[in-house]
């Protein structure tokens, strides 16, 4: 191996370390909204990103959901207001609707011109230049996308962060849905006692309540 492809792959390394790492905190945030919130700062952290967004897939629409913005890389609140009043629908010539159906994170490269950055997903108010893309995936289908690039610090970026993005993608997919079902089996596990405090109290008025002999006399008759 000559000295470039050793340090490819220690980089790599890196990188999927890094990715490991940022996982794990996402791992440790709980709430299913504070999943959600804190990924895209993650992977920005992760792969050395500026910016980063996630967005899910709505009725064939690309609704933004979290921004990260670094230092330099703009207002990420001002951002996320313009990205959710302007939901983009999936479908042809976007890059995006080809990533839904290969299903593999893609080093995009900056457009040629206006009619180029119409491809781009959220181009009206990211402005992307070269950017990395993943579809999110779970239960077999896509559920989001994961948008980042370095529009302040102006690096290249490589099949290294690609595939870091493609990565954090999958674990994030993970950890998302051991959170939404955490939640659910808690809202069942609420409603399960709701009943069996129901059921104790009614069969506690059952039991405890006094028995007349005219009035059960005078019950309708059927079936007990």
């Amino acid at each position: 191996l000559s000295a470039a492809d050793v340090e490819e792959r220690l980089e790599r390394l890196r990188v999927l370390e890094a990715v490991h790492d940022a996982a794990d905190r996402l791992a440790d945030a709980g709430p299913v909204s504070e999943i959600v919130d804190r990924a895209p700062a993650e992977a920005c952290r992760a792969l050395a990103l500026d910016r980063c967004v996630l967005s899910r897939i709505d009725d064939g629409l690309l609704v933004a959901e979290a921004i990260h913005c670094g230092e330099g890389a703009g207002d990420a609140a001002q951002a996320l207001t313009a990205l959710q009043e302007a939901p983009v629908r999936l479908g042809y010539p976007l890059f995006e609707a080809e990533m839904l159906r290969r299903r593999r994170a893609v080093v995009i490269d900056e457009p040629d011109g206006p009619e180029e950055s119409g491809r781009h997903a959220f181009a009206g108010v990211m402005e992307w230049g070269e950017h990395v893309a993943t579809p999110i995936v779970l239960e077999g289908r896509v559920i989001g996308f994961l948008h980042g690039d370095r529009v302040a610090a102006r690096t290249p970026l490589t099949a290294t962060e690609r595939d870091g993005l493609w990565r954090f993608a999958l674990a994030f997919a993970d950890i998302f849905e051991r959170a939404v079902l955490r939640r659910r089996l808690r809202v069942q596990r609420q409603e399960l006692r709701q009943v069996a405090s129901w059921a104790d109290a009614r069969t506690s008025e059952l039991s405890d309540g006094a028995i007349d002999l005219a009035v059960e006399r005078d019950a309708p008759g059927g079936e007990d």
